[in-house]
């Protein structure tokens, strides 16, 4: 994969992508196939209702490897926790952590759903499961 095509992969995976209602969220680390120099990457956001975390990874996983365009990225999870998003009260709430993949940078989630939805009330808090 060329570092344009690589680039251009990178820009196909959507930033954050949030399913209504409270649910697993995950932080993942998408990166192109290191070839030589260090490999581009870029934090996303998901959440989606997955009685795991993992399956929430697994997910976009599923998603990349379904197009040839991005089929060659790989993810991995930094962290995770709960979101609540309620699109009907355009307020998002971040918080909580991950068993197995601990807590998530919920500034950095937070970051990132601002920038998505720049009308959105967002906060987090470090509290609960």
């Amino acid at each position: 994969m060329s570092a344009a095509a690589a680039s251009d992969a990178l820009a196909l995976v959507p930033d954050v992508a949030l399913a209504a209602g409270t649910h697993k969220y995950v932080l993942l680390r998408v990166s192109e196939p290191a070839a030589g120099a260090a490999a581009r990457s870029k934090v996303v956001v998901r959440s989606a209702d997955r009685e795991f975390h993992k399956g929430v990874k697994q997910e976009l996983e599923r998603e990349l490897r379904g197009d040839p365009r991005t089929a060659a990225l790989s993810v991995a999870c930094p962290g995770g926790g709960r979101i609540r998003h309620e699109p009907e009260a355009a307020r998002t709430f971040v918080y909580g952590f991950s068993n197995a993949y601990g807590r998530g940078d919920h500034v950095l989630a937070c970051e990132l759903i601002r920038r998505a939805f720049p009308a959105f009330e967002v906060s987090y808090s470090n509290e609960g499961y």
